[in-house]
């Protein structure tokens, strides 16, 4: 994972969190270094219901391969994640009514979870959306 990792490619400045209970926490556990990926803080949640919709801009177009996800053992934690490529200004309601281009069942471990994605389908991606459904 690390080999061929893309985090000197996300924009950071441009990712927005849509339902962030604390402003800019999506921002920061994206910034995460990988030798800070254990650390409990900070911490994303929902300021509404359990949805949250990240958007993550990249600085040039990139080919997708996996995505590293740390959730917790909580009932809280997120269980079910659909996938969006280069999509602009995605809202909950247009996320709902579209086919993700793919979902995912989330394990509930606090570990750092290595998930393949379809490469075929995330080769060109300037724009990765992640809509955590529930």
């Amino acid at each position: 994972a690390l080999q061929s990792s893309l985090y000197q490619q996300i924009n950071f400045d441009e990712i927005t969190t849509l339902n962030e209970s604390t402003r800019d926490a999506g921002k920061a556990i994206v910034k995460k270094t990988w030798s800070e990926r254990l650390s409990a803080e900070p911490e994303l949640a929902s300021d509404a219901d359990e949805q949250l919709l990240m958007t993550v801009p990249f600085a040039a177009q990139v080919k997708l391969h996996s995505i590293l996800i740390r959730t917790s053992p909580s009932l809280s934690a997120p269980k079910t994640l659909h996938l969006y490529v280069n999509h602009d200004n995605l809202d909950f309601s247009t996320a709902e009514d579209m086919d993700p281009v793919q979902k995912i069942e989330l394990s509930q471990t606090s570990d750092v979870q290595e998930i393949p994605v379809k490469r075929a389908l995330f080769g060109r991606v300037q724009r990765l959306v992640l809509f955590f459904v529930d």
